[in-house]
């Protein structure tokens, strides 16, 4: 697996009430340009299973992130997806912010998973969708797993959630169109949801602030996709 130590911001704060709620390698990470810090080339893999288990054969393979709170972020990709594991604290709960051009999707991990979408305005972002929770079933029941596709097709996204898997570990499955993905990663957990863990360091707009809150999500927000992590799949 290859690694890349990086600092990580911690920020003290009350927990987002939303849904109710060591690999080792020899590689090393393949050079970025010294002008372009938020840029990471990901190398391609084979699909794992999204089960909240992070096998360490289907992400052998992975960029792997080693943060300085202890959380660690795995990147592959291929197949028109980004799949991207985290190892952070017992029962976490994870928001992905992605760009998506003028609109920003909310990927939404916990007791269950939702989307919400805010769009460009002049001065802030608006939402325009608010989380609808789904995917509550953890098993693997024909129906369980049905659902599941559904969401996948319908949202672009999937990831492991609650009870799935092993304890602190979440899986994404999310679409990266051209092969190309801008994103930004946050994260709070147990005993005491205070600490939002924040991936890329020094991220200061609402992508972790919104686990700041308790409620449903604002009407408008700020952010700033300028500022968040470029990710690029390898070339076969």
């Amino acid at each position: 697996m290859i690694k890349h130590n990086t600092k990580f911001m911690i920020v003290i704060a009350t927990s987002w009430v939303l849904a109710g709620c060591g690999l080792i390698g020899t590689a090393e990470p393949t050079p970025i340009s010294i002008e372009d810090e938020l840029a990471i080339i990901v190398p391609r893999g084979e699909q794992p299973f999204i089960d909240g288990t992070i096998d360490q054969r289907e992400w052998s393979g992975a960029y792997s992130i080693l943060l300085s709170s202890g959380e660690e972020i795995l990147l592959m990709g291929g197949e028109g997806y980004l799949y991207l594991g985290i190892r952070s604290k017992p029962d976490p709960l994870v928001s992905i912010c992605v760009d998506r051009g003028g609109v920003v999707a909310i990927l939404h991990s916990s007791a269950a998973l939702g989307t919400g979408l805010y769009q460009e305005g002049t001065d802030v972002w608006e939402q325009i969708q608010a989380f609808s929770w789904r995917c509550r079933d953890t098993t693997n029941s024909a129906e369980a797993q049905a659902e599941r596709a559904d969401f996948l097709e319908q949202e672009g996204w999937i990831a492991s959630d609650g009870e799935m898997g092993v304890t602190g570990e979440v899986e994404f499955q999310i679409e990266i169109p051209e092969s190309v993905l801008r994103l930004a990663v946050s994260s709070i957990g147990a005993p005491d949801y205070r600490e939002v863990a924040i991936w890329p360091e020094g991220l200061r707009d609402d992508c972790g602030n919104l686990h700041l809150l308790t409620g449903p999500i604002p009407e408008r927000v700020d952010f700033s996709p300028e500022e968040w992590m470029t990710l690029t799949v390898a070339p076969q």
